[in-house]
């Protein structure tokens, strides 16, 4: 970045914006060129079916998605055993054993314990980032599909409208990822269901 102005005012320069994602280009653009470079070479998504699209988007982050899934099924797989470790411990202590034993069954129930939940953190880290990376994704979208449209087709849409698209719409996209998908996803595991 470079000072404004010779005698090394205050002010910097703007940062030239970049098109970040894997979905994207990735390419640094200057300003005036990066909505025509981002619309002709944008990756385009199934459109077809609102399920198709959302799965198209998603398909941009297999990394994380699949991290989410491995932890969620692992979180079921400790929170189900739980009870197994417990009854174990209570089967020393009914069986008379000395308190080593004892002292290994209740750090097994807790070493089971600590990676439920250290799973379920790296779920709720996975479907934050998701519903993030989505919601920016829809707007970029959005956005690239307004760059394409005529003039007179802007000239017919009310301001609002499209405001409203682009923040209340896409916001909603994130909102079905990070909690929706968490709270679906609970039900599967007792332990979230009060």
């Amino acid at each position: 970045r470079a000072r404004a102005g010779a005698g090394g005012g205050a002010g910097l320069a703007a940062p030239v914006p970049t098109l970040r994602g894997r979905c994207n280009t990735g390419a640094v653009l200057s300003e005036f060129t990066a909505a025509v470079k981002s619309v002709r070479s944008a990756r385009s998504f199934d459109t077809r079916a609102p399920g198709r699209w959302i799965v198209s988007h998603l398909r941009c982050y297999p990394v994380v998605l699949a991290v989410a899934v491995t932890c969620q099924l692992a979180s079921w797989a400790m929170f189900a055993l739980t009870p197994v470790m417990i009854g174990r411990a209570a089967q020393v202590v009914i069986d008379g054993h000395g308190s080593r034993e004892l002292l290994l069954a209740a750090l097994a129930v807790l070493g089971v314990m600590a990676g439920n939940a250290a799973a379920l953190l790296t779920v709720s880290t996975c479907a934050v980032t998701l519903g993030q990376r989505l919601e920016r994704d829809a707007r970029d979208e959005l956005y690239r599909r307004l760059l394409g449209k005529s003039q007179t087709f802007h000239s017919r849409q009310r301001i609002g409208d499209l405001v409203a698209r682009a923040t209340d719409d896409t916001r909603a996209v994130n909102e079905m990822i990070n909690p929706g998908i968490q709270v679906a996803a609970a039900f599967g595991d007792c332990s979230q269901v009060r």
